[in-house]
């Protein structure tokens, strides 16, 4: 197992913060669902869709924030093997996931919500904990930034 750990974090340079890092505030905290929206919120002004990752550890610090999907103007697909596989390099206990939406409208489609729901499930078989699935955008008339938030916030169980 720690072979397989060190050639996921070699090829995927994945890293945890050096003890420096972590010393002068390389950590982000995420306390509630507002500063999770807002570490997804660069997304929204991109003209594809992109799926990103937060990877925290037991105090909700951020371990890794991972772009890891690139995807075309009205789909990204993640796989999920990957998103657990980053958790798992960089001994994540929970997840949170963010994608944008390039046309203005931050509402989460039918496949948004079946992938989320997949998610979850995959990761209660892992033991790593879903927090929140955010899909963002950005009005292209007024320039507003949008959000959806699928899980119904329910991290807020897991504070």
């Amino acid at each position: 197992m720690a072979k397989l750990v060190r050639e996921i974090v070699l090829k995927y340079k994945v890293r945890k913060p050096t003890k420096a890092e972590e010393k002068n505030g390389y950590l982000e905290k995420v306390s509630n669902p507002e500063e999770a929206v807002n570490a997804f919120r660069d997304l929204a002004d991109e003209g594809v869709e992109n799926f990103a990752c937060l990877y925290l550890n037991s105090k909700n610090q951020v371990l890794v924030k991972q772009l890891l999907s690139i995807g075309t103007v009205n789909q990204v697909n993640p796989a999920i093997r990957e998103i657990f596989r980053y958790a798992l390099a960089c001994d994540a206990v929970s997840v949170i996931v963010g994608h944008n939406h390039p046309n203005s409208d931050s509402t989460p489609s039918i496949q948004d919500k079946e992938f989320t729901r997949n998610l979850v499930k995959a990761g209660e078989a892992l033991n790593i904990k879903v927090l929140d699935h955010i899909v963002v955008s950005r009005d292209l008339q007024t320039g507003e930034f949008k959000y959806n938030i699928l899980s119904n916030e329910r991290w807020f169980h897991f504070l």
